[in-house]
C-alpha cells in the first residue's frame, strides 16, 4: 500500500523513560498507529527506524524521549523522537557487523528522508530527530550494502 493523501487525526504523542524497555514499546506504538495513518506499506521499515532512534536517545541522550508519529507535508509518514540533549547525533562509519554505532546508517537505508531539528527558543533544550520510513518493498535486498543487515532485524 502506498501514501495517500488523506486527511488523518494526529494521534497522541508517546512519552518514555531512557530505559532497555523503550525500544520495544516504541515499537508497539509505531506498529499500532500506522494504519490508523495509512501508513501500513512501511511497517517493517518504520519498526526498525524507530528502534534506531529511540536506542540512540536511550544510549546517548539519556534523558525522557517523547515519540511522535505523523502524516508529513509530503504525505509520507514522519516519526520523530525528541530528548533533552543538546548533542547532535551524527552517523558513524563502522562495519556492518559492528555491534554498535550503525543506527543512523540503518536509519539512511530504510528511510527516505531523515534529519535533526534544534528546538526553537523558548521550546526547551534538546532535539527532534526525524525520520520518513520508505515502502518496505524499497528495502535493500540482500546483495545491497545493508540489505543483510535489515533483513536479520527485520
Amino acid at each position: 500500500m502506498g501514501f495517500d493523501n488523506q486527511p488523518r487525526s494526529t494521534p497522541p504523542a508517546l512519552t518514555l523513560s531512557p530505559l532497555a524497555q523503550a525500544v520495544s514499546t516504541a515499537r508497539h506504538y509505531v506498529r499500532d498507529l500506522l494504519p490508523a495513518l495509512g501508513g501500513e506499506g512501511c511497517l517493517d521499515n518504520a519498526q526498525l527506524a524507530v528502534s534506531e532512534l529511540v536506542t540512540n536517545a536511550t544510549l546517548h541522550a539519556r534523558t525522557a524521549m517523547t515519540i511522535e508519529v505523523l502524516r508529513a507535508p509530503s504525505g509520507r509518514i514522519r516519526i520523530s523522537v525528541r530528548d533533552d540533549s543538546p548533542m547532535i547525533p551524527q552517523p558513524r562509519s563502522y562495519s556492518r557487523t559492528a555491534t554498535t554505532g550503525r543506527g543512523l546508517r540503518l536509519v539512511e537505508a530504510v528511510c527516505t528522508a531523515w534529519g535533526v531539528d534544534g528546538l526553537a527558543k523558548g521550546a526547551g533544550i534538546g532535539k527532534v530527530v526525524w525520520c520518513e520510513p520508505a515502502l518496505d518493498s524499497a528495502v535493500p535486498r540482500p546483495n545491497d550494502e545493508w540489505g543483510d543487515v535489515i533483513q536479520e532485524m527485520a
